[in-house]
């Protein structure tokens, strides 16, 4: 465990550094930003209007590529800074909160996705069960995501009900290819493929947030100069708060973030004498 003098000494920087030089503007780094973006959407459109087995495969198999790229991308940029110093430790899932002025529209949203949610199965004229089923889930677990952003106390609930409700709706997609192959119909293979893609697809986006949810091990780093959150670094002095809060689920680092978000961090027993040092540090 890092001593409080480390730990001082370690943030002992100019708070203010990360946030005084001015964003020098790169065309070809927007250029990069946005050539993922453009060749996802060609894909996913190619993807619905492949007209055979073989075009939906390349096409679903492709943006499947491009969509792991992509998060992989981001899981490494996060927005970071080229030299966010060194880690100081290791903290344990990190959730963020929209602002408390969005909560009401993020509830209304969740309300709306729910409602299709029961239109997908009730309403849809889609005869295979499973798939009218994985449809609606997908708008059950749309619902999940804006309640976790739509209250504090929401955000556990609504994780598991988005990563739960993708893997499920997955998992039904996959059974719902295996029932298309068996229909005999006429772009049966078509459908199996389309299905399976969108199978991998719910899969890949469910999983790693359910295993977040339920691993126990340390996963966010504490930097000397700030933290980062899922939208960008935030630097400390950037930060509107830095606060350790207890819960009835343990302890909670929180960091007022940007906009009114907020950044909750699980800190383990052993961690709260250095996040409490880091805290008086920027007191």
């Amino acid at each position: 465990m890092l001593s409080h003098f480390n730990i001082n000494h370690e943030i002992d920087l100019d708070r203010g550094a990360l946030m005084s030089q001015p964003a020098q503007f790169n065309p070809w780094t927007s250029w990069k930003s946005i050539v993922p973006t453009l060749c996802s959407v060609f894909l996913i459109l190619g993807f619905l209007n492949a007209r055979d087995a073989t075009q939906a495969a390349f096409f679903g198999m492709a943006g499947l590529i491009a969509f792991a790229w992509s998060l992989r991308k981001a899981s490494r940029a996060r927005n970071m800074p080229e030299d966010p110093g060194p880690v100081l430790f290791h903290l344990g899932n990190l959730t963020a909160v929209g602002a408390t002025q969005m909560s009401g529209w993020h509830v209304l949203a969740a309300i709306t996705f729910g409602f299709l949610g029961f239109v997908n199965f009730f309403v849809s004229e889609e005869a295979n069960l499973p798939h009218r089923l994985g449809m609606a889930l997908i708008c059950f677990s749309i619902l999940g995501a804006f309640l976790t952003l739509s209250h504090e106390s929401l955000r556990k609930l609504g994780s598991y009900i988005f990563s739960l409700g993708f893997i499920l709706a997955g998992l039904l997609f996959a059974y719902a290819a295996v029932v298309s192959v068996g229909s005999g119909a006429e772009n049966a293979n078509l459908q199996a493929v389309k299905q399976s893609v969108l199978s991998a697809f719910l899969l890949f986006a469910g999983f790693p947030g359910f295993w977040k949810l339920i691993s126990r091990h340390r996963s966010t780093p504490i930097y000397t100069s700030g933290i980062a959150g899922p939208h960008g670094f935030i630097p400390w002095a950037a930060a509107e708060r830095v606060e350790l809060k207890d819960t009835n689920r343990g302890s909670q680092l929180e960091v007022g973030a940007y906009g009114g978000w907020t950044l909750y961090v699980d800190v383990p027993e052993d961690r709260r004498d250095d996040v409490q040092a880091l805290i008086q540090r920027q007191k």
